[in-house]
């Protein structure tokens, strides 16, 4: 849905690139470009992350940052009542010296985690080892993939309120650690 929100869109262009970066799997930005005339959403994915997680770990991190792609759309592209919603939601993140837009997309994200565990099923059906059947919870427990607090470990409020109990956090956190890092206790595949 996000994808194809992007491919019809003639306010945005979509691209997806690899880099160094540091302390994050994927960085989502948008850039001007005065050929085209048009704003364009940036994708990078971390070099180090693509060099040990799994293809469904990397699928999860593009699936979350088009959806930082598609709130940062939404927010610049006349919704109103988008931008209200999301004002009116996440103003504890926005109105300080320092705003944490980061922070309060992440909280935002909270309400797409079904979409993100739908859509990471649906790509793994087609395009992965697991093909759709490693357990809807786990499709949905690597959605929570990203939405921690800027720069820690520490899961954001709205992880906390879709998953109340301290060791379903827990064990949602070690199968997105595991994906992570690419390690024996994953589901999914490394690139080859």
């Amino acid at each position: 849905m996000v994808y194809d929100h992007f491919e019809k869109s003639q306010v945005f262009d979509l691209i997806i690139e690899n880099g160094n970066l540091t302390g994050k799997n994927g960085l989502t930005t948008t850039k001007y470009n005065s050929e085209t005339r048009k704003p364009e959403i940036w994708i990078t994915l971390s070099n180090d992350y693509l060099n040990n997680a799994t293809k469904l770990s990397i699928a999860r991190t593009i699936i979350h940052e088009m959806v930082h792609g598609y709130i940062i759309h939404e927010l610049n592209s006349g919704n109103f009542d988008f931008q209200n919603n999301f004002q009116q939601e996440y103003v504890k993140y926005l109105n300080r010296k320092n705003p944490d837009i980061n922070r309060a997309h992440h909280e935002f994200m909270g309400a797409y985690v079904d979409m993100m565990a739908f859509s990471l099923k649906k790509w793994d059906t087609s395009f992965g080892e697991g093909k759709g059947s490693l357990g809807d919870s786990y499709y949905e427990a690597m959605a929570f993939g990203g939405l921690f607090k800027t720069g820690t470990s520490i899961p954001t409020d709205s992880f906390k309120e879709l998953i109340p109990n301290l060791t379903q956090r827990n064990n949602i956190i070690k199968i997105i650690e595991n994906e992570q890092n690419g390690n024996n206790l994953s589901k999914g595949k490394k690139c080859e």
